[in-house]
């Protein structure tokens, strides 16, 4: 939270680019989920036009019920201009260096860079004597900000949904969200299958990575 609130007030200027790095071991469908909606939300959940993306799927490696992918690279871009560049997994027994986080620590690395600066998170697991957040601007300025409770310190699914109720506040958790996040995903797969860029809304009402694998 610390970090969006540095962002809304200008600390680094207006946001341009974002680049999430997930954990080397995940998944897209498993940790990389968490890590779009972060994405969205420094992004105040903009729309997105369109995704481009890679996909390795060589191991055949299955979890919560579903087939996972061992390695994704993908770009999309926000309505608003932001883009974003995304990478997960990667921990591969041909890859020495993973695509996630290549420190291998961090859950969720991400960098938010605007036109005055940038703001570094650097995800739950930081190491000792490491900020949770640094905040990097033009002028030569610093902040360094402690982790505390990780990435839901000051946020309370229990006030947002007493904020919903009362006076009909969007909730962070809402369903439109979540589905949001799903779309993105499924076009990451979309794109690597189809090798092109795909434009969202997605036409494709499957898993792409469970067609992808079929066709292979």
């Amino acid at each position: 939270a610390v970090a969006k609130e540095r962002l809304d007030a200008g600390a680094v200027g207006d946001l341009t680019q974002i680049i999430a790095r997930g954990h080397p071991g995940s998944s897209l469908m498993v940790d990389g989920t968490h890590t779009v909606d972060l994405v969205r939300f420094y992004a105040d959940d903009a729309p997105i036009e369109w995704v481009m993306a890679q996909v390795e799927s060589k191991s055949g490696r299955v979890g919560w019920g579903h087939v996972l992918e061992d390695a994704t690279l993908s770009t999309f871009k926000f309505q608003s201009g932001v883009r974003a560049m995304l990478t997960t997994g990667g921990r591969t027994a041909s890859a020495e260096e993973s695509l996630g986080d290549a420190e291998a620590t961090n859950y969720h690395r991400i960098t938010l860079l605007g036109s005055k600066g940038y703001i570094e998170i650097y995800g739950d697991g930081v190491l000792e004597g490491q900020p949770f957040v640094r905040v990097v601007s033009s002028d030569g300025g610093v902040e360094e900000m402690p982790g505390g409770g990780g990435w839901h310190d000051g946020l309370s699914p229990q006030s947002a949904l007493l904020d919903t109720l009362e006076d009909g506040r969007p909730h962070l958790l809402r369903g439109e969200s979540a589905r949001a996040t799903l779309e993105v995903l499924m076009a990451v797969y979309e794109s690597a299958k189809l090798g092109q860029v795909i434009p969202l809304p997605l036409e494709n009402a499957e898993n792409p990575l469970e067609e992808m694998l079929a066709d292979a």
